[in-house]
């Protein structure tokens, strides 16, 4: 197994776009800017990484450590955040349009780790089994995004009449 260490870098308007990064540690490192496209980002740590605006789209992210990452205003489009520990990351205006978080952690996580609905975009995003019991997350982002499996929310929304409808288990009709 390969570790490099690439922490505390200033690697701001990089051009990376599919480069295998798996098993890096760019912790601290400065990614603002920078085109992330298909790149392989699983199993790093990214913890404290600044990626602000960075062009994330398709990444595998898969069991990344983001814990405190500044992801503000990044494109994760369609990005695999499986399993990627994301507490008190900021994804203020960032984009998820359709990506992965099953799995997700993001324990721990305070505003605006998920962002109020103007801020983020969550269509078509993947939260099953994620953990946002701690997260700042809005009503409008729960019930955009696709939820199942063990998915643990705030009480809050886990209370709203709208999301226990969405929540609830699909019966066959006879």
């Amino acid at each position: 197994m390969r570790s490099i260490n690439l922490s505390d870098l200033h690697l701001a308007r990089a051009r990376l776009k599919g480069a295998d990064l798996s098993r890096v540690d760019l912790g601290g490192a400065d990614l603002s800017w920078s085109t992330l496209q298909g790149a392989d980002l699983s199993d790093s740590r990214l913890w404290r990484v600044n990626l602000t605006r960075a062009w994330l789209e398709k990444a595998n992210l898969t069991r990344a450590w983001l814990r405190e990452a500044d992801l503000a205003e990044a494109r994760l489009i369609g990005a695999d955040l499986t399993d990627a520990k994301m507490g008190a990351a900021n994804l203020a205006d960032a984009d998820l349009t359709g990506a992965r978080l099953d799995g997700a952690d993001l324990q721990d996580s305070s505003p605006p780790a998920i962002p109020d609905s103007r801020e983020a975009n969550l269509a078509g995003a993947r939260l099953v089994d994620a953990d946002l019991k701690s997260a700042s997350v809005s009503i409008a982002q729960v019930l955009v995004a696709t939820l199942g499996g063990d998915s643990r929310l705030p009480s809050e929304v886990a209370a709203d009449p709208l999301v226990s409808a969405r929540l609830a288990p699909a019966t066959p009709s006879d």
